[in-house]
């Protein structure tokens, strides 16, 4: 009964923090790279929360994106777990984001990859939670080929024109017109309204703002006493929608929120987390990154 009736409290008073709160004033955050803009808020009310948040500019033509490929064993059953089928390689976000660094040569996929963070929820996960391989990764694309098939939950959907929205697949067809897809758990905004729930978790989400011309990645750190609590997926949807987005996917949490960036301006490569995860950097199903490509005048 008191777990309930702080959940409902909680709840509250962040509704209240947001209910005459104006849209958050992008200009006094800080620019990690041209068109990538960070902020990082610290809260005790309602309670202790660490957040950051990254707006991206998805109109400047050199910011790309990418999320982690087909494994080599693709297809196959996991040795560990026969009943799921190989579909990615389990990789934590900053390794990740190193391996797209390097050259081809080197294993790496020769990008000028800046920014990563974690993406869609997968199997197995049962005890020693130590499975090399991820499966049941909802619709996942990546460099237009496809990765897992299932369309059943929203994904982010990234066209090979640009165009990016939130949702499920129209069809089929429109698989050939895909460059990049991850998905969520659902919507925690739409069309301007926020839903979801208020159980406290770390959370990952992603927004999108109304005109389709800024992508939102937000963190929320959680589980942790002294540093941050966690928040409802409804708060997801609130923060995203405080951030300029109309629409928000709730998206995999809890162990695995962690967003990861390329440190600008450092003579040695200097790949950080803006995050703090609960008990460490998890190996995830996959990731999605963002690089920047060199655009010929």
């Amino acid at each position: 009964m008191w777990k309930y009736l702080f959940l409902c409290l909680s709840l509250f008073l962040c509704s209240a923090v947001f209910s005459d709160a104006p849209l958050f004033d992008w200009s006094s955050s800080s620019e990690l790279y041209p068109g990538i803009q960070h902020i990082h808020i610290a809260l005790e009310e309602p309670r202790l929360l660490k957040i950051n948040a990254v707006r991206i500019d998805l109109s400047r033509p050199e910011i790309q994106f990418h999320t982690t490929p087909r494994d080599a064993n693709w297809g196959k059953e996991m040795p560990d777990c026969p009943e799921h089928i190989i579909r990615s390689k389990r990789q934590r976000t900053r390794d990740y984001l190193k391996q797209a660094r390097h050259s081809k040569e080197e294993g790496g996929y020769g990008l000028n990859m800046v920014l990563a963070v974690n993406a869609a929820p997968w199997v197995p996960w049962k005890k020693p939670f130590t499975h090399t391989w991820a499966d049941n990764l909802g619709l996942a694309v990546s460099d237009g080929e496809l990765v897992n098939p299932e369309n059943k939950r929203p994904s982010l959907l990234i066209y090979r024109d640009k165009r990016v929205e939130l949702g499920k697949l129209p069809s089929e067809e429109e698989l050939a017109n895909l460059q990049v897809a991850v998905s969520g758990f659902s919507f925690v905004l739409q069309d301007g309204k926020v839903t979801g729930d208020s159980t406290l978790h770390p959370r990952t989400g992603y927004g999108i703002s109304k005109d389709r011309k800024y992508l939102v990645l937000l963190t929320i750190d959680g589980r942790q006493k002294n540093w941050s609590l966690g928040a409802g997926s409804s708060e997801v949807g609130q923060w995203l929608k405080h951030f300029g987005a109309w629409d928000g996917l709730n998206m995999d949490g809890g162990g695995s929120t962690s967003m990861a960036y390329l440190v600008p301006g450092e003579k040695t490569e200097n790949i950080r987390l803006l995050n703090k995860p609960p008990g460490g950097e998890r190996r995830v199903g996959n990731n999605l990154g963002i690089y920047l490509q060199t655009i010929e005048k």
